[in-house]
């Protein structure tokens, strides 16, 4: 699965019987104007062209008992997540950062951050103590990642530099009288 795959996912309309609501009692969402159980459209709507879009992907899974207590927490895998440098959504975007995890709980394990160098574009790992790279290219972070077993958490994509002037020409040109 690529990034860009679970993002159109997430775009898409879901048609519900109304039984996945908890608006009412009876956990099923009810018309405001006839009163009964009714079937929705739900679209989430992504507006605007953020200068920095943040990812998070869910790692963990927490399995509650009936009075809500975490019982336990799973960890799900992310190496199988295909991440590419550019993506073109919501403008055409670079990859400037991932955070990693490493351990079995949220609540231990080890956070490892990957950056791209602003000056030279080079990929440096950040750690506890110290910072390591530069690495070479993108798939030399990649190989790292997968050899200290550093899966995906977060990924940041920034706005590249074309579509950053064109979105702020567009909020800055002056409106034309007709």
């Amino acid at each position: 699965t690529t990034v860009l795959q679970m993002l159109n996912q997430y775009k898409k309309t879901e048609i519900t019987d109304g039984c996945d609501f908890t608006s009412s009692r009876s956990g099923r969402w009810i018309c405001d104007s006839c009163k009964k159980a009714s079937t929705r459209k739900i679209t989430p709507i992504l507006g605007g062209k953020p200068r920095v879009l943040v990812l998070q992907l869910m790692v963990f899974h927490e399995t509650r008992s009936q009075f809500g207590h975490i019982t336990k927490i799973t960890k799900k895998d992310t190496s199988n997540v295909i991440i590419k440098e550019k993506l073109n959504f919501l403008g055409k975007r670079e990859l400037r950062g991932l955070l990693c995890h490493k351990g079995d709980s949220y609540r231990s394990g080890h956070y490892v951050a990957y950056f791209v160098h602003d000056t030279t574009r080079m990929w440096y790992r950040a750690d506890d103590s110290k910072i390591d790279g530069p690495f070479n290219d993108f798939k030399t972070v990649l190989t790292e990642m997968k050899k200290l077993k550093h899966g995906p958490y977060g990924l940041f994509y920034q706005l590249m530099a074309a579509d950053t002037a064109a979105t702020a020409t567009a909020v800055a040109a002056p409106a034309q009288a007709p």
